[in-house]
């Protein structure tokens, strides 16, 4: 039973279909196809529904899966740490990530990190906090930022978590508000205005902070991007709390004010637990680790 099959059905599901995972192996969809069959002859198992809407894995694949997925990790663990040892530094590693992050931190982490380790590829997966949280759990990805001040309360299982960064919450004002203080809002200031949620699966750190508030709101929204919601609050219909990452950089009809006494976000990067680190994402934890320090 050839490593090589599970590593072109890895590519088969990664990408939808015999034809695209095909141009990613530089090999021709029939080659994939008798690679599949050959390797599901072997464990005497369908293991991929085909149809013309693309290929997805069967129940034994769903089964299987999980293990093929750290067979194929143990093997890339075990060149990295072959190449470490040779004095090199190569690798892949799959980092989870939310927008804020992509947007704030990314593209400079992102350089910086290259700059250090040229040879080690990194794969760039965004979601939500549920994302991060299934992701990690059945091995997609091999480590993602995280908040641990989220409600619902989402956790990671199987995972090592290192606070990284505190990110201030904010409220966003319709540009006619002015608070009491004109320096900051108060959970007083907003106690009885109308206020704004975005969709229940994204905003996580604004319910956590009316919940524990006591503050009531209103989900008129069915919204998951924050520039739809500012663009609600500049239209005067409520206000929104977010973090200073979500609204930093961003411009439009609209205040922004620190809110007293002041809350966080509290920020993570959370690892697969393992008896022995992949170097690779090892690198990449302690690189978040120190730029997380850094920033400002």
């Amino acid at each position: 039973m050839s490593l090589y099959a599970y590593q072109v059905m890895e590519k088969v599901i990664e990408n939808g279909s015999f034809a695209k995972a095909a141009e990613v192996l530089n090999l021709t969809p029939s080659a994939v196809s008798h690679i599949i069959t050959k390797l599901e002859d072997e464990v005497e198992l369908q293991l991929l529904n085909r149809d013309r809407s693309g290929t997805t894995l069967t129940g034994n694949g769903e089964m299987l899966w999980p293990y093929i997925k750290d067979l194929l990790r143990m093997d890339e663990n075990l060149d990295q740490k072959i190449a470490q040892i040779h004095g090199l530094d190569k690798g892949v590693v799959r980092l989870g990530t939310f927008n804020s992050i992509t947007v704030q931190w990314l593209p400079q982490l992102l350089r910086t990190f290259r700059e250090l380790y040229p040879n080690i590829e990194i794969q760039i997966y965004q979601g939500n906090y549920y994302d991060m949280s299934e992701w990690m759990g059945n091995g997609t990805i091999d480590m993602a930022f995280f908040s641990t001040t989220s409600s619902p309360k989402i956790e990671i299982k199987n995972a090592d978590l290192t606070p990284i960064y505190r990110d201030q919450l904010v409220c966003v004002a319709p540009p006619d508000f002015t608070p009491e203080n004109p320096d900051y809002v108060t959970v007083d200031d907003i106690r009885d205005l109308p206020l704004i949620m975005q969709r229940s699966d994204f905003d996580n750190e604004s319910k956590n902070f009316f919940d524990k508030h006591g503050l009531k709101y209103k989900s008129r929204f069915s919204i998951s991007e924050d520039d739809g919601i500012m663009a609600m609050v500049a239209a005067g219909f409520g206000f929104y709390i977010m973090t200073d990452l979500i609204v930093r950089g961003k411009t439009g009809d609209f205040k922004v004010y620190p809110i007293y006494p002041e809350e966080y976000r509290e920020l993570c990067i959370a690892v697969k637990k393992m008896d022995n680190p992949v170097p690779a994402v090892a690198a990449m934890r302690d690189h978040i680790i120190q730029f997380a320090k850094e920033f400002e």
